[in-house]
Order: structure tokens, then C-alpha cells, then sequence
């Protein structure tokens, strides 16, 4: 046997425990993801784990394909993927999420595949399938991240929303920049994606949640 590996890193002006909620949001992936992404189950799921099961069609390959996956916080700076394939295919993931200052985080994803020594020579094609993959949901969760840390930092929190809204008062002087942001699994759902999953609402749209009113700076 031998291996196929891949390996791409990104920085980013969002605090570590954001990044790491977005990787554990699952309900957004058929929604913001819906170019690639069909259908998505969580199967089980505790404080540190997450194993569900996933629809989507890759790049370079036009046909839709089912996975299973177990993913787990191995550290709060490290996290581990096993999608469960097609054809016995596993692929191994590592992400490494490194702080930048106080806001900032850099993550590195390694991405893994055994396969007979004979299939060595798809070693440029899977290079260049995980780099489209990492590259096209690296953008596409960009704008969702700026959202969440906007509202964020105005004090908002899951099914509670922002206190100064609900409460009818004035907002915030300024955003709270130094508000740290924990992880906490599982995150909270109000969908079916824990029972029957949850499916894409449309194949070709503007995002959830986008074309929305820009929020206060």
C-alpha cells in the first residue's frame, strides 16, 4: 500500500473557537454548501465528536456520492476526520488550528489516502481534488463566519439572540473586539438533522442567510 496526501493552510481574521464552530455546524453545510452537499445526518454526537452521515458531489467527479464520517476534537487546537467512502475508500484528515494574536487563526488541513501501490499515479489528481474541495468551502463559509462574528461581538447568543433587540433598548457604543469565543459542543440545532437529516432547499440560489442588511461596524 501506499498513500495520497494533500496539505493546505489559510489565515484568517476570526478567532479559533468561531473556525471550530463552523466545522462542527453541520445544519449550514447543505445550505451554504449546496453546490457540493445533498444531504447531511448526524447519527450521534457528544462534547467532542460528531459522526453523521453525508451526501455531495465532488469536483471532478459529476455523480453523487454517500459517506460516512467521524470527526473529534483530539485537543482544542487539533481535530481529526475519517470519511468512510466508496469502493472502501478512507480518507484521513488532520486539522491543525494555530492562534494569531488574539482574533486571528491559521489552520492547516492534511488529508490522507491508502491505496494500493499500483494507484500511486493519482497522487497529482487527488492533490488537486483537495485543493479545490479546501479552496471552494474555504470561501464559501467566509461570508457566514463574518456574520457570526459580528453579531457576536454585538453580544449575541444561540437561541437568545442580542439582549439590546429583544429587549427594545440601544445597541452597543462599539463592537465588544476582545469578547472571547468558547467551544461548545454539540452545537445547538432546531432541525431535523439528528432524526431524518436534513436535505439542499434549492440547486441554485443566493445562500442562506445572505443579501441580507449589513450590520453596524
Amino acid at each position: 500500500m501506499t498513500e495520497l496526501y494533500s496539505k493546505f493552510s489559510e489565515e484568517v481574521a476570526f478567532p479559533r473557537g468561531l473556525i471550530i464552530w463552523n466545522y462542527f455546524d453541520h445544519d449550514h453545510v447543505v445550505g451554504t454548501h449546496f453546490e457540493h452537499y445533498h444531504q447531511v445526518r448526524i447519527l450521534a454526537e457528544d462534547d467532542s465528536w460528531c459522526f453523521s452521515q453525508r451526501s455531495a458531489t465532488l469536483p471532478f467527479i459529476p455523480i453523487k456520492m454517500w459517506a460516512t464520517q467521524f470527526c473529534y476534537l483530539k485537543s482544542d487546537k487539533w481535530m481529526r476526520s475519517f470519511h468512510f467512502g466508496p469502493f472502501g475508500l478512507l480518507l484521513e484528515q488532520d486539522f491543525h488550528f494555530e492562534d494569531l494574536g488574539r482574533q486571528g487563526c491559521r489552520v492547516t488541513v492534511e488529508s490522507r489516502v491508502k491505496v494500493p501501490r499500483i494507484l500511486l499515479w493519482l497522487q497529482p489528481f487527488f492533490h488537486n481534488l483537495m485543493r479545490r474541495w479546501f479552496y471552494s468551502v474555504w470561501e464559501e463559509d467566509m461570508e457566514m463566519r463574518e456574520r457570526r462574528l459580528k453579531v457576536w461581538q454585538l453580544g449575541f447568543r444561540d437561541f437568545v439572540g442580542l439582549n439590546y433587540v429583544n429587549n427594545k433598548t440601544a445597541g452597543p457604543d462599539r463592537p465588544d473586539t476582545e469578547r472571547p469565543y468558547p467551544i461548545e459542543l454539540p452545537i445547538p440545532k432546531i432541525t431535523e438533522i439528528t432524526r431524518g437529516g436534513v436535505s439542499r432547499p434549492f440547486k441554485s440560489s443566493k445562500k442562506l442567510g445572505y443579501g441580507l442588511p449589513e450590520l453596524p461596524d
